[in-house]
């Protein structure tokens, strides 16, 4: 992947950074405080930050870590959830797009919402289409086991 950086860091490691990572957008998120110091720091530190770890994470690193945090209910936990959900849909790899797909198949999502805004998003950002990605994906058409749909 051409992303400028390189990570020589195992996959634990990676999600080690990532979960840290999490927790500083969190805490920025509740900063309202507008003074220099704090707007560099939230530029430094902004979710963009993130993507590069992302980028580097491969497909059971990225499945443990949503799985990991959609099972966290308190609320700093669906907070992360929610922003690495994002993330997730937004990174563009073949491996996160067919996290999504596993997540949405295995039920992972709390509603169809969530689990929509992801997915939708996968398409606009997937950096290296090609026909095995779009066959994999295909799966979602004859996947019919959807829990969100009333009866």
């Amino acid at each position: 992947m051409l992303t400028g950086t390189y990570y020589e860091d195992n996959q634990g490691t990676l999600k080690t950074s990532l979960l840290k990572g999490l927790d500083m957008i969190a805490s920025l998120l509740h900063s309202h405080d507008n003074d220099d110091a704090t707007i560099q720091k939230n530029h430094r530190h902004g979710i963009d930050s993130l993507y590069f770890i992302l980028y580097a994470m491969d497909y059971n690193t990225l499945k443990s870590t949503a799985v990991d945090l959609l099972g966290d209910k308190s609320d700093a936990g669906v907070q992360k959830s929610n922003l690495f959900n994002e993330l997730l849909g937004n990174t563009g790899t073949t491996a996160s797009a067919l996290v999504v797909r596993d997540l949405i198949m295995e039920n992972k999502f709390d509603n169809d919402r969530d689990a929509g805004r992801v997915l939708t998003s996968v398409a606009f950002h997937i950096r290296r289409p090609n026909t095995q990605l779009v066959r994999e994906m295909e799966k979602l058409l004859t996947f019919s086991v959807i829990k969100y749909l009333p009866n």
